[in-house]
Order: C-alpha cells, then structure tokens, then sequence
C-alpha cells in the first residue's frame, strides 16, 4: 500500500458500492443495527472486553483486529480470504455516521453528540443495510470503516480508513475467535 491518505468515502459512494452488487437492499432501523453490532461485538470483541470491559478500542470496532485482541487475516490475505465467501445474505454496517472522520482525543470524539459516543452506523445518508443474493461488496482502499458479515456472523471482514498505512482490511472468523484457533498463516518457502 502507497502510505497516502485517502480522503473518506462519501455517502453517494457508499450508494454507488452497494447498488454495484446487485441483489436486494433493505435499510436496517437504528434498533437492528444496534443488536446486530451488539451481537458482532459479542463474538468478535469478546476477547477485548474480557480484558478491557470495553466493546470498542480507541473509538473503533476494527481495533479488536489490529491490536490483536481477535485474530484476523490483514491487507491482501484478508481480501483473498473475504473475496472466497458466497454469502446469500450479508450485513453492511458502517462504522461512522457521514463521511468525516472525527478527531479522537483521549478516547473521545471531538464534535460528536452523546459526549463522544459514536453512532453505531444507522444513518440516512450512509445506512447499515441487509443485502440478499448480491455480490460481495469490496470498500477496500475507499477510506471507510465498514463492518460486512454474514446475519449469522460466521465470518466478518473490517474495512478501514487505515489501509492505505496496511492497517486493514480484516478478515475474521466466528471459529478463530471461539476455538482460539490461529488464523491460518502463510507458509514460507
């Protein structure tokens, strides 16, 4: 990856992605959305809240992957492990509402209502959505922090605005994080 920064996914983007997949789109409710990241944080951020108590690192659910608190496939692996799947139903649930990526300061976002806390991803402009017999949505290298799984969250892949420093994409599966199984590691020659 370049190391460039790249300026954050707009909402007609993030439209433009999802109607590329073809299939049936419906907008989740804010109360969807909510228990959907509650149950995606109950398996793949357990590790962290075991630890922490916390569900989320430095303001992001993605940071369970990249301060090791769940395994995960990163960069390329995570794209070729993701690209393989052929989900009938997936969840796309964005990480921030908008398109601006707020100023983290001591763990808190500047500018944001609710002291800080982050929209779970429901909003008008930038939806969390169930898509039905789509192709798989890719986000990588768009400057967004997207979670996509499954209903059944057997698999999950964490885009991030992060990539272009090989800070994600993450790849991670329901059965790594439970087993404690290693994430498959590349053989060297």
């Amino acid at each position: 990856m370049s190391g460039a920064q790249v300026e954050p996914m707009t909402a007609e983007e993030y439209q433009e992605a999802l109607a590329a997949c073809g299939g049936e789109q419906t907008p989740l409710s804010d109360a969807e959305c909510r228990a959907w990241l509650q149950g995606w944080r109950e398996v793949y951020a357990a590790g962290l809240h075991a630890a922490t108590g916390q569900w989320r690192l430095g303001g992001f659910d993605w940071h369970v992957f990249s301060f090791k608190h769940a395994r995960a496939l990163n960069g390329l692996r995570a794209l070729s492990a993701y690209k393989a799947e052929q989900p009938k139903s997936l969840i796309v649930c964005p990480a921030l509402v908008g398109r601006r990526i707020p100023r983290l300061t001591n763990d808190r976002v500047e500018g944001e209502p609710s002291g800080g806390q982050r929209s779970l991803g429901s909003s008008n402009a930038m939806p969390a959505v169930r898509l039905e017999h789509a192709r798989l949505p890719v986000f990588a290298g768009r400057g967004a922090d997207l979670l996509v799984a499954p209903p059944d969250l057997a698999w999950t892949m964490a885009f991030t605005h992060e990539e272009s420093l090989d800070i994600g994409p993450y790849f991670s599966r329901r059965d790594w994080i439970v087993s404690g199984r290693a994430a498959p590691r590349r053989r060297r020659c």
